[in-house]
């Protein structure tokens, strides 16, 4: 309207152009009715999609659009559920469901890699590469301190090895006539090992094991294996769970060397056994005081006129000193002076070296608070 009037106005002042007034509204006539035609055209071609939606669904899965509010708030964990939409504002803008689908194809698509970027959701793969420990196999030098049978061919053993500390292991197929362990596995046996370690586990496995001769055959002398046995035992309960020894490994495959090679005298064997049993306190941070009272820090003399060992005190007691000690023992100055020297233990009686022994019993049994085992099959004989 407005442009007619412009054109009227134009022809009231010059007549000349009134002539191509019909033309001019023929124009802008097919000009508007072309701009109506290609609205209603876009229209109906953007009702015909939504119309048609659902069976394009399989064809065009990665390129749809068409998604609820609540579902473009979906996080990675509740893609792919149906959950029905409770909101009616949301349901009457959904396009799908105002043309009243049935519902086997009223489901929502999963979400693509692009729709997750732009919902913010994010996908991380992290691919890790585990080095577990117990698939280790490590080789190490031990000696059989304890070996139990759990099965016709299996056995459970405990090892004190020199690198590694003691540890406890299962031997499979150890008693079977052809295996990796050299028939079955026997107490104080001695030898090169390969083992998994299983520290979050109470028992490792043994997979080889070379035994060396010679360690084993002590049947002949039964006070000889009593005191092998109480050193195994001490050894076993004074240490923990591979907490390596070097030096205690070493002073116990000594001292096994050392009552095989020895006499069947009781006195040399006792003495061995007192020096792997001061020895093995030394190693393990228990080595008492045996050269000075613990109290009064007096050096010990031999012509001191009594003398007393006291376990809570660790070491020795003077006799100005004995009455703070209740737990107190007495000891004859020989055998006070074979503590506080260790040379002297090769030339001492055997009656001195019965009393030593029973000294460091008493010790260990405050220790453990319990005597070993093996302690009273040595005091007898």
């Amino acid at each position: 309207m407005v442009i007619a009037k412009w054109l009227l106005v134009i022809g009231r002042e010059t007549p000349a152009v009134i002539c191509l007034l019909p033309s001019v509204l023929c124009l802008l006539t097919s000009v508007l009715c072309l701009l109506s035609s290609t609205t209603v055209v876009s229209a109906l071609q953007i009702a015909h999609f939504m119309q048609n939606k659902p069976n394009f669904q399989k064809d065009q899965m990665n390129v749809s659009r068409v998604s609820t509010k609540d579902y473009a708030k979906w996080t990675l964990g509740q893609r792919g559920k149906n959950k029905p939409n409770s909101n009616p504002i949301q349901t009457q803008s959904n396009p799908i469901k105002a043309n009243k689908m049935p519902k086997q194809t009223q489901y929502k698509p999963k979400q693509t890699q692009f729709q997750r970027q732009k919902n913010g959701g994010a996908c991380c793969f992290v691919y890790t590469i585990r080095y577990d420990i117990r698939d280790m196999l490590i080789k190490d030098i031990a000696i059989c301190i304890r070996a139990v049978d759990y099965s016709e061919t299996s056995q459970i053993v405990t090892l004190f090895t020199r690198a590694t500390g003691k540890i406890k292991a299962i031997a499979k197929g150890s008693k079977r006539p052809k295996s990796a362990f050299d028939g079955p596995i026997e107490i104080f046996s001695c030898g090169k090992i390969v083992f998994s370690d299983s520290k979050r586990e109470k028992l490792a496995t043994l997979t080889e094991f070379e035994q060396q001769a010679g360690f084993t055959h002590r049947s002949d002398n039964l006070f000889a294996l009593n005191c092998c046995l109480l050193g195994a035992e001490l050894l076993s309960n004074l240490t923990n769970d591979y907490d390596p020894h070097p030096q205690l490994f070493d002073s116990f495959r000594q001292f096994l060397e050392s009552i095989r090679e020895t006499s069947h005298e009781r006195r040399d064997t006792i003495s061995l056994l007192i020096l792997f049993q001061l020895a093995l306190l030394k190693e393990v941070g228990l080595q008492p005081i045996l050269n000075a009272c613990v109290n009064c820090k007096g050096n010990f003399r031999t012509n001191w006129s009594e003398v007393y060992f006291s376990s809570l005190a660790n070491g020795l007691i003077c006799r100005d000193c004995e009455a703070s000690f209740p737990d107190r023992m007495r000891l004859t100055k020989n055998a006070a002076g074979c503590l506080a020297n260790l040379k002297m233990l090769a030339e001492s009686d055997e009656k001195t070296l019965n009393e030593i022994e029973k000294v460091l019993i008493y010790h260990f049994t405050e220790l453990l608070h319990r005597p070993p085992k093996m302690a009273k099959y040595i005091l007898e004989t």
